[in-house]
Parts: structure tokens; sequence; C-alpha cells
């Protein structure tokens, strides 16, 4: 069970690889063109004489007040669905459009536009990942994306640590716990389907088998009747065997 979940963690990791590929070039992509397609319109409209308003000591122009410009037009075009918030540690209310994507900066002391830019967070969430294409093709895309990043991590921890736990039960589980030149006496193995192919190799019970290699990784070679053989690892794990005296 855990070899088959090895092997579907590494073709899982490959397609779920190429799926997060094809959608970080998509966003790289919006990320250069979204900006030019969607636009801060009205930034030549606002003339900062007509905006200004006498700066009092220690006084903070009124919400409606900016709100009354807001509305007239005077800091650039906005839509009707838009927001104001106010930032009295940085002096300033920030107005924001998400109809047109647009956010812009206002003095709290004097009711200067201090800036007019697009809004990217707005524009990536509402447009990114093809929703400017069609908002359905978009959440087909981005639906698997939560999941695949939750299994690409747990997997990715497995794969990363599964040698590692192989090593450390090495010990004890068949063959993997001897080292080379240790001798045994084949018995049987856990798993029936490799019997055939060991007995046709001329692994049979009784059959006195010496370990010729042991490497860290790949097959393991043993001695048995004057004949190398090289079993795979998880073969050689399963092995029954008695312990020979040298």
């Amino acid at each position: 069970m855990r070899f088959s979940f090895l092997k579907f963690s590494r073709k899982a990791h490959k397609w779920l690889g190429i799926y997060v590929s094809f959608l970080t070039v998509v966003w790289l992509g919006e990320l250069l063109l979204l900006p030019l397609a969607y636009p801060v319109k009205g930034t030549q409209a606002v003339e900062p004489a007509t905006v200004g308003i006498v700066a009092v000591q220690g006084s903070v122009v009124p919400f409606h007040e900016i709100m009354r410009r807001v509305r007239s037009g005077a800091y650039g075009p906005f839509g009707p669905d838009l927001t104001v918030t106010y930032l009295p540690r940085d002096g300033r209310y920030v107005v924001r459009d998400p109809g047109a994507f647009v956010v812009c900066t206002v003095s709290a002391t004097d009711g200067r536009l201090l800036g007019r830019e697009s809004d990217g967070s707005a524009l990536f969430t509402e447009k990114g990942a093809l929703a400017w294409l069609n908002p359905a093709v978009s959440a087909i895309l981005k639906a698997p994306f939560e999941i695949s990043f939750v299994f690409l991590a747990v997997t990715g921890v497995y794969l990363v640590i599964f040698p590692y736990l192989r090593r450390g039960r090495a010990a004890g589980e068949g063959v993997l716990g001897l080292a080379p030149g240790d001798r045994f006496l084949f018995r049987a193995t856990g798993n029936a389907r490799d019997m055939a192919r060991l007995a046709a190799l001329g692994l049979l019970p009784g059959v006195p088998v010496t370990v010729l290699r042991m490497p860290r990784r790949g097959p393991v070679v043993l001695s048995a009747r004057n004949t190398r053989i090289a079993v795979a690892r998880n073969v050689a794990a399963a092995f029954i065997l008695e312990r020979a005296e040298a």
C-alpha cells in the first residue's frame, strides 16, 4: 500500500505541476496585460487649484466635503459603488471604485488629490485567472487550486521523508536489515506474487544466500547457487529468512 501511494504521489505531482505551471503563466501574462486593458481614466481631468481647501492647523476636511467633491468629479470619474476610508495616522482619505478598479488618495488636511492609480488587488481578484474572458471558465480553472495546493504539500512532504522512513525501517525488514557479507537461508516471501519469480531465479525455500551489495538506493545484489541476483528493495524487504552462521 505504501508503494502504491508513493507511485500515485509521483504521478500526481507531475500532472498537478503542469496545472500549476499553466496557472503561473496565465497570472504572469495577466500581471502585465490587465493594467493595460483596464487603464485609470480621468487622471488629467483633476485640477489642483480647484481641489484644494484652505488648510487650518490641526484641522481635518469633513467626510461629507470629501464625498461632495468625489460626487462632483473633482477627483476624476467614479462609479456609483465606491468606498471612502479615513486613515487618521496617515492623514489621508482613500477612495476606492471597485467597478473601475481605481483607488484615489486624498489629503485629509486640505483635500488635495495625492494620487489616482489602478487598484491592482481588486483588478486581479476580479479579472484574474481568465475571469476577463469568462467568469465560468475562471471558476472552473481556480476550483482545484486550493485542494491541489494542500495535496501537493502533503504528498511533497511524504516524498521527501519517504527515503528516510524506509532507511529507518530497514533494520529487521527482510534482507534490508543485513549487511554485505551476511548469509541467510531463504524461506519464503511475504508477497505470494513474487514467489514464482524468485523460484525462477533459483531462490527456493532452504537455499543459502549471501548479501553482496546493499546500496542505499536501487536493487539489492545477492548470491545464490553461484549466481548473482538483483532483487528490488521492496521485494527484498518482504523476504522471510533465517540467519545463517558464518
